[in-house]
This record gives structure tokens, C-alpha cells and sequence, in this order.
């Protein structure tokens, strides 16, 4: 199965379809068939299918019922944990990241259930299923137990040998992105050569183990990182190699979302102008899932804002401001708004706007974000003391 998700990564798009059809027509009649659709379903929204992901989801649905519905736990339980996990990257994918943390922590709670006497691919599905849970998480804003869930899965990976090289780059990455985003918090924070090093060793391992599906987001934390810490030219070179490497894969969805998450990060760095270039056009963009889809709206109206089209840039964000759909972007619309209103002269829509939006931004925690709150803070409310705050966070964002 590993190797379908592999071969998916450079093949084309109907030949990784037929070896998907080809795994479900030959598992067993067990909860390997419900693996086997799982990973049909995964291959689907890696080419941006996702009528054919629901269907296999629905098809793993019929069979559990169907079939083992009479299987004594814990092989029902993992069997229900296979299709949990497929309908929360599904809930994920259209935008409902609520319904997808729900799914992920049921899929969690029945694995973990079943671990004491599992075998080994069922130990690292609750891995897997950490480090979904986790994610899940961290898209409706809890960072901090988001951070968690994929700490615990980093340290369950010390039990599991055997797990898939790309499960542990994924892992990897995402765990040092936290970190860097979580400095201000005495249990995740790590110096910042550390968080480098650790996003490096990310990238090479997944890069000699020939994962570029894995490399390519590596490559994207890693150029946050740099992006975060003012280092303008390691950031440029780690965007473009990301957009390079995304090239080799087979999914314009990948491709697509590779420039659409490199180009946001590049914003605040002097590379906007190839920033800009990056985006996907819209045919792209619609094979895109629901949160790059948003990116691609917010960087309509920082890309405006960093040019002083204000008025353009106030259209953009006060449309968007009240979006639920994402935490992160949504503060980051009320920024957005917040800064743009202040350059208009629109002075009470900018106090509220602000008012509003740190408060927000402290619960999720992210240095960065706060950086950027208290940064427009002290713009509009002429308050040093944010100032001061957003002067600490950058220092600790490069200590």
C-alpha cells in the first residue's frame, strides 16, 4: 500500500487509479479491504478526485456493514478507525474542519483502544491517526493541542520500527513547524538553530529516501522558517526549490498548492514580485483543496495591501472577515483589515477590527501571528507597549 502512495507521487493520474482498483480487487475480504479503499480515497484527493475519494469511502461503508459487522473487536474497531480517518481528510478537503476534528478524534479513541495487542500496521495507523487528529486540531485554531497529538505521535514512532519512511518525514515536519510557531510556550519552545536543524534533517531524509511528496513540504516549512526570521535570501532559495521539486510530481493539485502555499510565505519577504508569479491560475486552482483555495483570497488582499492599492485591499479583507471556515487565515483577515483600515484613515473600523483580533490571536498562540498583531496594534492605537510585545516575540522567533 505504501508503494501505491509512492508510485501515485511520479505515475499519472489513471494509471495510479488502476493500481488503486487493482489493491481493493485483491485484499482479503478483512479490514485490509477497508485499508485498501483508504488508500484509494487518499490517492484520489492527491489528484484532486473527489468524487472518486467518496466513493470509496462510501464503498468502505457498505463493506463494513455488510461484511463485518459480525467481526468481533478489535478488528471492527480498526475497520471503523480506516473510515473515520478517510471521512476526516473528506470533511478536511471541503472546507469543515470541525466535522473533520470530530472524525479523527473518534478514529484516535478506537485505535488506541485496540493497541495492546495490535499488530504492527495497526500500531502505526494510530500513529497516523495522531498526526491526523493533531492537524485536525491545529485547523480550528488549538495549536497547543495540536502540538500534542503530534508530539505523542513523534514519541509512539520510537515503538513502531517498521513505519513508513514518508509517515515519519510527514511527522517530522510537522512537529518542528509547531515548534516554530510555539515559542512563546515554555513546552514547545526550541532555540532556533535547533528548529532549523530539525526541518533540514526533514528534508534530507525525505529527499534520500526518494519521498518528494514529503520533501516538497519540508522544503515549504522551511521556508516559513526563514520567512519568520527575516532571512529573506535562505527563504527564496528554499521556496524555489520547492516549486522545482513540486514540478516532478504527477498531481496538479500538488503543484498548484506547493505555489500557493511558497508565495504566501515570500510575501513579507523583498522575492514578492516572484511571489506574485507563483500563483496557480484558475483551472488550477479549482483542482486546489478548500483551504489553499482560501490562501489564494487572502493573498489577493495582502498582495494589494503591499502594493497601496488600499481601497482594493480593504475590499478584499473586510469581505472576507468574517469567515469561520479557517482560524489561522480568518485572523489573519482581521489584521489584514485592521492595517488596511488604518491607512484609509477609517479609524474606528480599525480599532475594532484590532480590538477584536488579538484576542483571537493569543488564544491560538502562533509568535508569529501575535508578532504581526501587536505590530498593527501599536500602528493604530499608537500604544508602545505593543510595540515592545511584538519586538519580543520577533527576538524570540531567531533566538
Amino acid at each position: 500500500m505504501d508503494c501505491a502512495i509512492q508510485r501515485a507521487t511520479f505515475g499519472d493520474m489513471n494509471s495510479a487509479f488502476r493500481e488503486c482498483d487493482d489493491l481493493v480487487r485483491i485484499a482479503p475480504p478483512s479490514q485490509r479491504k477497508i485499508e485498501a479503499l483508504r488508500i484509494s480515497a487518499l490517492v484520489s484527493m492527491h489528484f484532486g478526485n473527489v468524487k472518486r475519494a467518496e466513493d470509496a469511502l462510501a464503498a468502505a461503508q457498505v463493506f463494513c456493514a455488510e461484511q463485518l459487522a459480525t467481526d468481533p473487536s478489535p478488528s471492527q474497531n480498526v475497520a471503523q478507525a480506516c473510515i473515520e480517518l478517510m471521512g476526516s481528510k473528506l470533511a478536511y478537503y471541503r472546507a469543515n474542519p470541525a466535522q473533520s476534528l470530530r472524525l479523527a478524534q473518534r478514529a484516535t479513541l478506537r485505535l488506541e483502544s485496540a493497541q495492546a495487542s495490535a499488530a504492527a500496521y495497526v500500531r502505526e495507523l494510530y500513529i497516523e491517526s495522531l498526526y491526523e487528529l493533531g492537524a485536525a486540531f491545529c485547523n480550528v485554531g488549538n495549536l497547543d493541542r495540536g502540538y500534542d497529538c503530534i508530539a505523542d505521535a513523534e514519541a509512539n514512532l520510537c515503538h513502531v520500527h517498521a513505519a513508513s519512511p514518508q509517515l515519519r518525514t510527514r511527522i517530522t515536519v510537522a512537529v518542528w513547524k509547531l515548534r516554530n510557531y510555539l515559542v512563546i510556550n515554555c513546552k514547545s519552545w526550541y532555540p532556533s538553530s535547533q528548529r532549523l536543524k530539525g526541518l533540514a534533517k526533514a528534508f534530507e531524509q525525505a529527499y534520500a529516501a526518494g519521498s518528494i511528496f514529503e520533501a516538497v513540504p519540508a522544503l515549504d516549512a522551511l521556508t516559513e522558517y526563514h520567512a519568520f526570521a527575516g532571512n529573506d535570501a535562505e527563504a527564496f532559495h528554499a521556496a524555489r526549490l520547492a516549486i522545482l521539486l513540486a514540478k516532478q510530481q504527477a498531481s496538479e493539485r500538488i503543484r498548484a498548492q506547493t505555489s500557493v502555499g511558497v508565495a504566501i510565505k515570500l510575501l513579507s519577504t523583498r522575492y514578492r514580485e516572484y511571489a506574485f508569479s507563483l500563483l496557480p491560475n484558475t483551472q488550477q486552482l479549482d483542482s486546489c483543496d478548500a483551504y489553499h483555495r482560501e490562501m489564494v483570497s487572502y493573498f489577493a488582499a495582502e498582495r494589494a495591501y503591499r502594493l497601496h492599492h488600499f481601497h482594493d485591499a480593504w475590499a478584499y479583507a473586510s469581505g472576507e472577515v468574517d469567515r469561520r471556515e479557517f482560524t489561522g487565515l480568518t485572523v489573519h483577515r482581521r489584521l489584514l483589515a485592521a492595517a488596511t483600515a488604518h491607512e484609509l484613515g477609517r479609524r474606528h473600523d480599525a480599532r475594532s477590527l484590532i480590538e477584536a483580533a488579538i484576542p483571537v490571536a493569543e488564544r491560538l498562540g502562533s509568535a508569529p501571528t501575535l508578532r504581526d498583531a501587536y505590530s498593527i496594534a501599536a500602528k493604530v492605537t499608537g500604544d508602545t507597549r505593543f510595540k515592545r510585545q511584538a519586538n519580543d516575540i520577533a527576538r524570540l522567533l531567531t533566538a
